[in-house]
């Protein structure tokens, strides 16, 4: 007789569901989690689990998203996607200010206590006094911060902002432990704060070269010195001015690090074991000291020949500026693949070639930084041709007056501000957004061009300053100018925006309507409109846009990637003639 099945007693717990939205949100916090604790675990930090535990600070009480350390370094984390995130923000700084007031020993009991790995990190690292360590706080937020409130709490806690942070995912992917450095900058730490390097020399001596700059055909009062220098210090000193770093955005315009690019030169390096024999480019701290072999200090504006002497560059991070040679210098950089082992015993033993550019005093960052972006653009631009967006870049930084490279600048702040804001593709990491090269080489230009042309904003623009435009010495003019044009190219596409709410997606199975060659349309229409001095409210161009007969759905639409032209003179023959 077959045995009957006893019906299971147990209740099945039912399945909340959850709807799309809250999905989405947990997934996105996921990921900033994720990506966050990626950064600080692929540059060495040891991830110290704290999610969930409430820390209560001489009777002030908070959660740490996430705690990092390496050595003495404790660094807190906070992450959220909310869209307003001001109000949190408030609340945190008011309890890291609280706890930074003399407070930090009674935190970091308080972390000992409610913290297993972090009790377990400390009893491992006997080595440091409770009193050596270093409590770091980092707010990181998708969303922008209120820039009032940001300086405000810049002394309290460093601001990790999603293009900074993907910036730091890519980096710590590609060089991995030797990130920490930029990382330790990017905390403001020096070399002495992080363990026992108090003790350490405070300058690293170098046998050089020094040549004058006759002989070098740079411009008087440069010099330049070149001698070897190991790969792990170069590691630890050097700094390179990358775009969408989280460095001041005027001055950045090197590549980002290509990590397969890195592996296969660290493959030539434990094959060939060889070094690298073309010269690194770099630039010297302005307190570096140069001296003969006896120890007396030289001045190199007073050295005019060819001379052997000794360069004292100041040990501290990002101290040397990589010019030239990245990739040549972080293929050294600590691993954690199988040719880690032997690239270890070569970052110490091989020796890299270094010309080292001394600056006359006073020169300002802001044309040091232009002479090394001319500099940069001349030796690459001649092997592998610079990429637009690169070159656009560069552009900004020693030609900021030239029409392209305010077309770069206008095109930055579309990106933030605006019906634009967040469609536009300014950042390595931006993927499925609106491709802006050609909007700045051949869209915007002639809009900006800083003279009273019939089709430029200039000749519109009234700002205080604008004569001095002739002498391109004026930068707060000229910034005055970009908001200005920002502001009118908003109002132009508010309006274009108001009249096909409908159709306004990225998704070009949908629609045409945010394209690069819809954008570089709209502007060519308003070249027209400039023309006719018929500037106008985002209100009056939605009511003239909806006289448009363009069918913007992928099947109908019937101009092609460089119909600009056309496109912005049908627009305005449809709807402003």
């Amino acid at each position: 007789m077959a045995k009957i099945a006893k019906r299971s007693t147990r209740k099945r717990r039912r399945r909340v569901k959850v709807a799309p939205e809250e999905r989405d949100r947990r997934r996105r916090q996921k990921k900033l989690k994720s990506d966050i604790r990626a950064v600080f675990t692929n540059a060495g930090f040891v991830h110290l689990h704290s999610h969930d535990v409430e820390l209560t600070v001489d009777g002030q009480r908070s959660e740490f998203d996430g705690v990092f350390a390496y050595d003495n370094i404790l660094v807190v984390t906070e992450d959220t996607i909310l869209i307003s995130p001001n109000d949190h923000l408030r609340k945190k700084m008011d309890f890291y200010e609280h706890v930074l007031d003399n407070r930090t020993e009674a935190a970091l009991a308080e972390m000992q206590s409610k913290l297993p790995l972090f009790a377990k990190y400390l009893k491992d690292h006997a080595e440091y006094d409770i009193a050596e360590y270093r409590l770091m706080f980092v707010y990181c937020s998708t969303a922008s911060i209120d820039e009032a409130l940001r300086k405000k709490h810049i002394a309290t806690c460093s601001f990790m902002d999603n293009a900074a942070l993907q910036y730091f995912l890519r980096l710590t992917r590609a060089i991995h432990k030797t990130a920490r450095f930029e990382l330790f900058k990017f905390l403001s730490l020096d070399a002495t704060d992080v363990g026992h390097q108090s003790s350490s020399a405070s300058a690293i001596k170098h046998d050089a070269l020094l040549l004058h700059e006759v002989p070098s055909g740079f411009p008087k009062g440069h010099k330049l010195v070149s001698f070897l220098a190991s790969p792990s210090i170069l590691l630890e000193q050097s700094y390179v001015f990358r775009a969408d770093s989280w460095r001041d955005e005027t001055a950045l315009y090197q590549r980002l690090l290509s990590k397969p690019k890195i592996t296969k030169m660290r493959e030539y390096l434990v094959g060939s074991k060889r070094v690298f024999v073309n010269n690194i480019i770099v630039s010297l701290p302005h307190d570096t000291v140069l001296t003969d072999h006896a120890g007396k200090a030289l001045k190199a504006e007073t050295t005019r020949d060819m001379s052997p002497v000794l360069v004292h560059i100041p040990h501290k991070y990002n101290a040397i500026g990589i010019i030239d040679g990245q990739h040549r210098v972080f293929a050294y950089h600590e691993g954690n693949n199988q040719n880690e082992a032997k690239i270890a015993v070569l970052r110490v033993k091989q020796h890299l070639l270094v010309t080292g550019i001394i600056y006359p005093e006073p020169m300002t960052a802001r044309k040091k930084r232009e002479f090394e972006a001319k500099l940069f653009l001349e030796i690459n631009d001649k092997q592998t041709r610079v990429k637009p967006d690169l070159r656009q870049a560069i552009q900004l930084v020693v030609e900021p007056f030239a029409a392209v490279a305010i077309a770069k600048a206008v095109v930055d702040r579309l990106a933030a501000t605006g019906p634009l804001s967040g469609l536009l593709s300014v950042h390595f990491f931006d993927s499925g957004k609106i491709k802006t090269a050609s909007i700045v080489a051949y869209g915007l230009p002639i809009i900006l061009r800083p003279t009273n042309t019939s089709q430029s904003l200039f000749r519109h623009w009234h700002g205080t300053g604008k004569g001095g435009f002739a002498t391109k010495q004026n930068r707060d003019a000229l910034d005055a100018y970009v908001d200005y044009a920002a502001g009118e190219i908003n109002k132009l596409i508010s309006g274009f925006r108001i009249a096909n709410l409908e159709t306004w997606t990225l998704d070009r199975k949908k629609s045409r309507v945010l394209t690069t060659t819809t954008i570089n349309g709209l502007i060519f229409c308003l070249r027209r409109i400039l023309e006719g001095n018929q500037l106008g409210t985002p209100q009056q161009y939605a009511t003239a846009f909806t006289r448009a007969k363009i069918d913007f759905s992928p099947k109908n639409f019937k101009y092609k990637s460089s119909h600009w032209k056309r496109l912005g003179d049908d627009l305005y023959e449809q709807c402003f003639a």
